[in-house]
């Protein structure tokens, strides 16, 4: 909104702008009302009357939605320059299982807007090519002014953004990469693809590509005779259902479920996490000149507890580098007798989930049969309930306890086949 003001003004046009920032000050939306004309007597109401807006530039759909922002709009009227990257709200923080109806949010954008509006993807471009989600915004101001929706000129903008003496070079690089998008999204699109070869989704994966993978993770978080004992698990899982004749969705299941149980986030893993020249990496490509390290941990060692209940988060400086350092150089010592964070009820529990996944896949696998191969599966899926951490994951674990105690009862009782219903005259 300022750097529109700024670049009208230049101009020697007339402009109105209101920050309408409601909770923004406490991490909440903002929307900025911009109204500009070549007269100042045009622009003598800060705020847009209802259905008169004439260009909404969106970053987050959730918020364009909401009564504030849609009551602006017109769909005869109003065009429309959307964000359509999925931007986490405070709910999603307390909610693990928080569905953002993007179906929905999608459908209420489209019907309240002009049918030729744009949605886009900028914040995936914008971390891509520079490295900064904050870049979206110029971004769909370039994309904005190259389809010819901005009463300002490109040498104003840009002249705004020097002025505004901000991350200069990288504004002035997302707005002109916003106008790429609009006058060549083909060539914009090559160059993301460039910048980043995409990675196949879990739904995407065959077996033997999951259990690859898996494989390989489990080596580096602990050893290669964990990835072994693994890799043996889904053979076996695999053996039983080929010979039921079940194809591959019963060893699928155990190969993302067992894998995700033996991996379990202990301190020894996130001090590898950080030190594995991943973490250094993301810094690197994201940030430039001087900056400072500082972790905000709760470790399980130090009590307290916060207003909520949960452990206490404490800051750390840029030391605790080297500590985890030396921590991930001791994760042989991981379910040993000299683990000392093995001591951990919160650990003991992790292992003992493991133990259990295990005997209930050699349980499912000894009964399984057409009768029971629905609950079987089930009963292997189970621990993708188990998410989360500290209180988050213990209510998911009871959840999920009273759910397999019902599902085993069921197993070991299963109901009859249904039998087909053939009609005949």
């Amino acid at each position: 909104g300022a750097l529109l003001g700024m670049a009208a003004h230049i101009e020697g046009k007339a402009s109105m702008i209101l920050d309408m920032s409601g909770l923004a000050q406490k991490g909440g939306a903002v929307l900025s009302h911009v109204r500009l004309s070549r007269h100042p007597e045009d622009v003598t109401c800060s705020r847009i009357v209802t259905g008169s807006c004439d260009l909404l530039i969106a970053a987050d759909e959730v918020v364009a939605i909401a009564k504030d922002t849609v009551t602006l709009c017109d769909p005869s009227r109003t065009h429309g320059v959307i964000n359509t990257h999925l931007i986490p709200i405070a709910d999603f923080v307390r909610n693990r299982d928080f569905d953002f109806q993007r179906g929905q949010v999608n459908r209420v954008m489209e019907h309240a807007i002009r049918s030729d509006s744009a949605f886009l993807d900028f914040t995936h471009v914008a971390e891509q090519l520079l490295g900064d989600a904050i870049a979206t915004n110029m971004m769909m101001m370039g994309y904005a002014y190259q389809k010819g929706l901005l009463p300002v000129g490109a040498e104003a903008i840009e002249q705004a953004i020097g002025l505004n003496g901000v991350a200069v070079k990288m504004n002035t690089a997302a707005f002109r990469l916003g106008r790429l998008a609009a006058a060549d999204p083909a060539r914009l699109a090559a160059m993301v693809k460039e910048e980043t070869a995409p990675l196949k989704t879990l739904d995407e994966m065959s077996l033997d590509e999951i259990v690859a993978h898996r494989g390989a993770l489990l080596t580096s978080y602990q050893n290669a005779g964990l990835a072994a004992r693994y890799r043996a698990l889904v053979e076996t899982a695999k053996a039983a259902a080929d010979r039921q004749g079940f194809g591959g969705e019963l060893p699928r299941a155990v190969a993302i479920n067992y894998a995700k149980l033996l991996a379990y986030k202990d301190e020894y893993e996130v001090a590898r996490l950080f030190t594995d020249g991943g973490f250094q990496k993301q810094l690197q490509d994201q940030f430039e000149g001087d900056f400072k390290l500082s972790f905000h941990l709760a470790p399980p060692i130090l009590p307290g507890k916060d207003a909520s209940g949960r452990p206490r988060k404490r800051t750390f400086g840029a030391w605790t580098m080297t500590l985890f350092k030396v921590l991930a150089g001791l994760k042989g010592l991981r379910g040993t007798p000299f683990d000392v964070f093995g001591y951990n009820p919160e650990r003991k529990m992790e292992r003992a989930l493991i133990k259990a996944y295990e005997q209930d896949v050699a349980e499912v696998l000894r009964v399984l049969s057409p009768r029971t191969y629905a609950t079987a599966l089930e009963i292997l899926s189970l621990p993708d309930m188990i998410r989360g951490y500290g209180p988050v994951k213990h209510k998911a674990m009871e959840d999920a306890r009273a759910r397999h105690d019902g599902l085993m009862a069921q197993l070991r009782d299963p109901p009859p086949l249904a039998r087909p219903q053939v009609a005949a005259e």
